[in-house]
């Protein structure tokens, strides 16, 4: 099973009408079902910009939920534990949102985001919100964002602790009772970018059972910004190094940044395990790392009924 944490290729629907087919873009739906068996797609919105982000985000939503309807022949939403025992040829999406700005602090409002499909949350995006800061900023978790973390563990929501800011980071992963996921993000001993994990978090990770999706944007794999192929197997290597063999994974990013070169669209997802296998992982650690454990996270989060 190939999944990949961490897709931002839904933006594209306040443009286009239907992500079906987009040959200017990382991913489309087509290529998707010709590749991944399971993959995030994030609804993203830049809370410091737009100024009504709730509403952009409901639009998003919906129309993306309208595009995988009318595209049911080769995608579906997944929303159940169950649907991963299918035999279905088509690709799952597990709804996504990359940051929480428009919840506020209103429990209510998850819950409502959960019937219309969320299966994972991030609490923020680089910056502070009424749940917690991001990795821009300083600080840590709001009650309210503590409470957001333990409604999505009873609701089978993923919490990913992608974006926030170390203090927060700590707070989640003590809270969290479901194995963490952190979408997307890299090694901050080979990177020092503040949207990377250090050693102590990644280890942190491994232990709790969570995933790291060791992701293809070009400014977190080289400081220089001329990343390849060769920046993200170091990463990928120093992170099994460091959080286990169980806790690392792949999170794109497709059409949100700047990916590495030979790692700029979904063709190139389909060469991921030739290219470990030829960097010396082993076929355990390839299964684990395309998949299995991503997997594993959504199994032992997801809720157990439609």
């Amino acid at each position: 099973m190939l999944i990949d944490a961490h897709c931002d290729t839904a933006l594209i629907l306040l443009e286009e009408n239907s992500l079906r087919t987009l040959p200017a873009a990382a991913v489309d739906f087509a290529r998707l079902n010709q590749t991944l068996d399971v993959a995030f797609t994030a609804i993203f919105f830049n809370g410091k910009k737009q100024r009504n982000p709730e509403r952009t985000a409901l639009i998003l939503a919906d129309r993306l939920l309208r595009d995988i309807e009318e595209n049911s022949d080769i995608v579906c939403p997944l929303l159940c534990r169950e649907q991963l025992l299918e035999g279905d040829c088509r690709t799952k999406l597990v709804l996504s949102l990359e940051g929480a700005e428009l919840l506020g602090c209103d429990g209510e409002l998850l819950a409502l985001w959960h019937r219309l499909g969320l299966r994972s949350l991030g609490l923020t995006w680089n910056y502070r919100n009424d749940l917690a800061s991001g990795c821009y900023e300083q600080g840590g978790l709001s009650k309210a964002g503590a409470d957001v973390i333990k409604q999505c563990n009873e609701l089978g929501i993923i919490v990913d602790l992608a974006h926030l800011a170390p203090e927060g980071f700590w707070q989640a992963l003590d809270i969290c009772q479901k194995p963490p996921l952190v979408s997307h993000a890299a090694c901050y001993r080979l990177t020092k970018h503040c949207r990377n994990l250090d050693d102590e978090q990644l280890r942190a990770i491994g232990k709790a059972g969570g995933v790291v999706g060791i992701t293809f944007v070009d400014e977190f794999l080289s400081a220089k910004g001329k990343a390849g192929i060769c920046h993200f197997l170091r990463h990928l290597n120093h992170c099994l190094e460091q959080a286990g063999t169980e806790a690392v994974a792949i999170g794109s990013d497709f059409d949100g940044a700047k990916m590495a070169r030979g790692l700029e669209s979904i063709e190139c997802w389909a060469n991921i395990p030739k290219i470990l296998a030829d960097d010396g992982f082993t076929e355990t650690e390839i299964v684990k790392i395309c998949g299995d454990n991503l997997y594993r996270v959504l199994w032992n989060n997801l809720p157990k009924i439609r």
